[in-house]
């Protein structure tokens, strides 16, 4: 509501707290009390000014300023924080990334070679197989053979 009271201590009274010494502060409010019936923060803050003049007031802007800039400063240092993480978090993905393109790649060399000694089996089983069938006929063959020797012998 505006109205001056020290023990509710608003955002303006805190600034006023910062800007003047408590005794400045005292001597004034009594002043602005008995000037005015129902006196304003800004009634105070005016008074202190006239009383005061501007040094202490310039060294309060400044002070101002000083934490503008450190806010900012501060908010220019989260996101380049951020910033970094995001970019490590990209560098980290990258890097599975790369990591699972490996996997991939290596996984169909893997089943390419399986195929190979696959199709190489199957290949060798064949030749085992006419090799096999190659040498039954020359038994069977042979038995003929022997069985037609046998024969004639007798």
């Amino acid at each position: 509501n505006g109205n001056l009271n020290l023990e509710t201590a608003s955002r303006k009274r805190r600034k006023i707290s910062v800007k003047y010494h408590d005794e400045d502060i005292e001597e004034c409010y009594h002043k602005v009390r008995i000037l005015s019936n129902n006196p304003t923060v800004t009634d105070l803050e005016n008074s202190l000014d006239e009383t005061q003049g501007t040094p202490r007031k310039k060294k309060f802007v400044e002070l101002e300023e000083d934490i503008i800039r450190l806010e900012d400063t501060k908010k220019n240092l989260q996101q380049v924080i951020e910033s970094e993480k995001q970019h490590g978090n990209e560098v980290l993905f990258r890097v599975i990334q790369s990591k699972n393109e490996d996997m991939i790649r290596y996984s169909q060399e893997k089943d390419e070679i399986n195929r190979r000694l696959q199709g190489e089996n199957n290949r060798n089983k064949e030749e085992i197989n006419r090799k096999e069938e190659i040498i039954r006929r020359l038994i069977e063959e042979n038995n003929r053979k022997e069985e037609i020797i046998r024969r004639f012998e007798d």
